[in-house]
């Protein structure tokens, strides 16, 4: 299930080409109370038979930029 409508998804490779094991994730229109509303609903979701792991990734200024998953 979709939380928010998706902007944009960055999985990082290393120099093999493999994923890094983990990704940032930025949604359209989110506020921050909608960031939190899907950290929370999907702070308990597996992808692939692992858990995910959901923190905020910050911008150069401090504030929550992207929702990052690993």
């Amino acid at each position: 299930e979709c939380v928010l409508p998706l902007k944009n998804v960055r999985v990082p490779k290393r120099y093999d080409g493999r994923a890094r094991g983990f990704a940032f994730v930025e949604y359209k229109r989110a506020s921050s109370s909608d960031a939190s509303s899907a950290r929370r609903a999907l702070g308990a979701a597996h992808l692939y038979g692992r858990h995910l792991v959901i923190d905020w990734a910050e911008n150069e200024r401090g504030g929550v930029a992207e929702v990052l998953l690993y």
